[in-house]
């Protein structure tokens, strides 16, 4: 998920700290930049989802394969694989 996360912002990782202790803390508070307007909100939806302090909250991999964004872009993937 943070490699999605660098990839959209341009930027760092959504959590970053100068000790395994400090990040540790940052994760838990589930604080990070948001990625910015220029994509849509449902993959804004997604983002925040996998990177959500709550476990319950947190999408699993078969919840967002079952996304009907996620599913129409795996579609055309494999299409232009063809």
């Amino acid at each position: 998920m943070c490699t999605i996360h660098i990839f959209l912002t341009l930027s760092r990782p959504p959590f970053m700290a100068s000790n395994q202790l400090a990040l540790a803390r940052k994760i838990r508070k589930g604080v990070f930049k948001k990625i910015t307007s220029s994509y849509s909100a449902d993959l804004s939806s997604i983002i925040n989802s996998m990177l959500s302090v709550s476990v319950k909250k947190r999408s699993k991999v078969k919840h967002l394969l079952a996304n009907p964004h996620m599913m129409l872009k795996l579609k055309e993937r494999k299409l232009n694989q063809q």
